[in-house]
């Protein structure tokens, strides 16, 4: 649940306020089941299962999250080379 205020000084309230209202007017619930219905990428926490680069070890990855991303958040580079047995974050 959200609540939205339009905040503005009082001397130009009056020329924005038609503005305002119908800015905040414009917000309905939302019913589209496409946004309705989705689930959260989840991050798993797995030893890698040979010694391999990263982006060997990765995978296919889930719609919106790029291999650049994933190398950030696991701290190494895309091509470097992951240990077998190291721990290393996935989303999926």
């Amino acid at each position: 649940v959200y609540d939205l205020a339009a905040l503005m000084l009082a001397q130009v309230y009056s020329q924005n306020e038609r503005m305002a209202v119908n800015t905040l007017s414009s917000f309905a619930p939302l019913s589209d089941a496409r946004y309705l219905n989705r689930q959260p990428n989840r991050i798993n926490i797995v030893s890698a299962p040979r010694t391999a680069s990263f982006s060997q070890l990765v995978g296919n990855l889930p719609e919106g999250v790029t291999l650049e991303e994933l190398a950030i958040l696991n701290q190494v580079q895309p091509n470097q080379t992951i240990q077998a047995g190291t721990r290393i974050k996935l989303v999926r």
